[in-house]
């Protein structure tokens, strides 16, 4: 019979594994958006669908790591608010991003 230890031991050994498999994934999932860009007659359908698998998997790490998604979109919305105060700011739809967030 296993003791509480034992099972313990199992799930932050499944824990690890499950977190490898997500970072290698998010890995190749961003690989291949890199891939997707470079081809000129990428399709559209084919680059959202790996974005979306990118934020997906990054949401899944986290919480696999700890980190609530309600932590990850209040992190986001900090940084939102501080890239919006900057002169420099490169990113003109930085508030709709904010606003879409803090909707959901």
């Amino acid at each position: 019979m296993l003791s509480p230890l034992d099972d313990k031991g199992f799930d932050i050994t499944k824990n690890i594994k499950t977190i490898e498999i997500l970072k290698s994934r998010l890995l190749s999932e961003v690989a291949f958006l890199h891939e997707s860009m470079l081809k000129s007659h990428a399709d559209l359908e084919e680059r959202l669908d790996v974005i979306s698998e990118i934020i997906l998997l990054s949401y899944l790490l986290s919480e696999k790591l700890g980190i609530s998604y309600k932590e990850i979109d209040g992190k986001i919305i900090e940084k939102l608010r501080v890239a919006m105060l900057q002169e420099n700011n490169q990113f003109s739809n930085l508030s709709s991003l904010k606003d879409h967030i803090n909707r959901n």
